[in-house]
C-alpha cells in the first residue's frame, strides 16, 4: 500500500457513509449506495499526485468536518483542469478518483471551484450525485430553471440532460460527485 492510499481510502469510507445517511430520495439513495458498494470492491490505481492554481485556496476552505478532512488529503490526489473551460485550473479544479480507484465503472470524483467563480453549464447523459464538503454557493440542480443557495453537508441530484451550473460563494466550494 502507498502512503497516500489510507487517508485517501479513509476520506472515501467517510464520504459515502455521510452520503448514504443524506440521500431520501430514491434516486439519491441508489447513486449512494452504488458508489458505497463500488468502493467497498474497489482497489487502488496507480497515479502521481498533482496540484492546480485553483486549489491555492485550499486553506480558506470551511471548517466542516468532511471540508478539514478534504483539505488534508488535498495534495495527494490526482488534479486536471475541467474541459469545460480554459481557465488551465485557475478557477476550477477536478480530482478524478476513478483514476485512483477502481469504482466499477461510476465516475466519482471532486469538483473544487474557486471563492467567487463558476462552474459553468452542462448536461451530461448519465444521472448526477453530489456530496457538498465544504463552501456555500448558488447551485441550479433537480430540473429546477433558477438557482438554489446550497452549504456543505448537502446532496444534490440531477437527472440526465440535467443544466447544473454551480457558483461558489465567499469560499472554495468543494463537492463529491
Amino acid at each position: 500500500m502507498r502512503t497516500h492510499d489510507a487517508p485517501i481510502d479513509s476520506f472515501l469510507v467517510a464520504c459515502a457513509e455521510r452520503m448514504t445517511a443524506l440521500a431520501t430520495d430514491p434516486p439519491s439513495a441508489d447513486g449512494a449506495a452504488a458508489f458505497a458498494q463500488a468502493l467497498e470492491r474497489s482497489r487502488p490505481l496507480p497515479f502521481e499526485p498533482g496540484w492546480l492554481p485553483a486549489l491555492d485556496t485550499v486553506d480558506t476552505i470551511d471548517d466542516t468536518p468532511l471540508g478539514q478532512r478534504f483539505a488534508e488529503i488535498a495534495a495527494l490526489l490526482a488534479w486536471e483542469p475541467t474541459f469545460r473551460t480554459d481557465d488551465q485550473g485557475a478557477d476550477i479544479a477536478l480530482a478524478p478518483l476513478d483514476q485512483v480507484r477502481d469504482l466499477a465503472g461510476l465516475t466519482v470524483g471532486i469538483m473544487y471551484i474557486r471563492p467567487s467563480c463558476t462552474y459553468p453549464l452542462h448536461s451530461h447523459p448519465p444521472h448526477e450525485l453530489y456530496l457538498t464538503l465544504a463552501g456555500h454557493g448558488d447551485w441550479r440542480y433537480g430540473g429546477h430553471e433558477g438557482f438554489r443557495r446550497v452549504g456543505p453537508d448537502a446532496v444534490i441530484y440531477n437527472h440526465p440532460r440535467d443544466l447544473p451550473p454551480a457558483v461558489a460563494g465567499e469560499a472554495p466550494l468543494v463537492a463529491l460527485y
